[in-house]
């Protein structure tokens, strides 16, 4: 998944501040799945279905669940045991392990 930001927002560390272009690719997110699903079948149904950053911007929570083959989540087989919830720490690009840190989100 790629996360952008426009590029006049304070979140730009300096990436291409000159261009046309009004957003600019800040990290990219490659979410841990066989973190947590050890199936790799399943993981290749999965796919990111919400997400919604904390308020000050620092982090992100993704929720990934089954989908359809059109894209929709597989309401047919679906179970809430599959969904995963990853919290993303935007700052550093890594997945938060330690929950201590969003006592201040």
């Amino acid at each position: 998944m790629l996360l952008y930001t426009n590029r006049l927002s304070l979140k730009n560390p300096g990436i291409k501040l000159n261009t046309k272009d009004p957003y600019v690719k800040l990290n990219k997110i490659i979410l841990p799945l066989a973190d947590f699903q050890s199936s790799a079948f399943i993981r290749s149904l999965m796919a990111v279905t919400s997400m919604d950053f904390s308020e000050d911007d620092t982090f992100l929570q993704l929720c990934c669940q089954r989908i359809t083959s059109e894209g929709v989540k597989d309401v047919e087989n679906y179970s809430a045991a599959e969904d995963i919830f990853v919290v993303w720490n935007v700052a550093n690009n890594k997945m938060v392990g330690d929950f201590d840190q969003l006592k201040s989100a």
